[in-house]
């Protein structure tokens, strides 16, 4: 689940698990009103999206300057790649590849802060948050601040005004961002 600059909601369905397939899916949905208990959420716009060569698994989206991007999961070589495509009027789109980086570990989730600045992965051994200045091309293990976190089964990471928002099963933790230089 992610969000873009207009307050637009996206449902990524990008995760590999398992399923053999072709396209993965990005749905942008009305926002569903949370006084409802139940009910559809209204697809307002779908783009499926492929890999040019073999397919990756990805837990991580966010949208930036009209483009989607998705992180890999699992390290290769003890790195992740940033994938993109443009989320102008074609349904069907092939990802363009944008970076590879680094990570102390496999990457659970992404969030991009509200100005486009910093970038926060949530892995298992804490958040790795990389200063990109609105250009995730420009990602570089020298510009970045970590956070170390003991908690267990770590699933998402959102920035807050006062920091960031990490989730894990069954529990919310805040933490703020910067706590040690790399």
């Amino acid at each position: 689940i992610s969000t873009d600059d207009r307050g637009n909601l996206y449902l990524a369905d990008i995760g590999g698990d398992g399923i053999a397939r072709t396209y993965s899916a990005i749905h942008r949905v009305e926002e569903p009103d949370p006084a409802d208990q139940f009910g559809p959420a209204r697809i307002e716009q779908s783009w499926f999206i492929r890999f040019p060569g073999a397919r990756e698994d990805c837990e991580s989206f966010f949208v930036l300057n009209g483009y989607g991007y998705l992180v890999t999961k699992a390290r290769v070589v003890g790195s992740v790649s940033i994938w993109r495509f443009f989320m102008g009027s074609a349904t069907f789109s092939t990802l363009e590849f944008v970076a590879s980086i680094e990570t102390a570990g496999n990457v659970a989730d992404a969030s991009l802060s509200a100005d486009g600045r910093r970038l926060a992965f949530i892995t298992n051994d804490g958040v790795e948050v990389f200063f990109i200045n609105g250009n995730p091309a420009s990602i570089s293990r020298d510009a970045r601040a970590d956070t170390e976190l003991s908690l267990e089964d770590m699933e998402g990471v959102a920035f807050t005004p006062n920091g960031l928002l990490v989730t894990r099963d069954g529990a919310i933790c805040v933490r703020h961002v910067g706590v040690r230089s790399k």
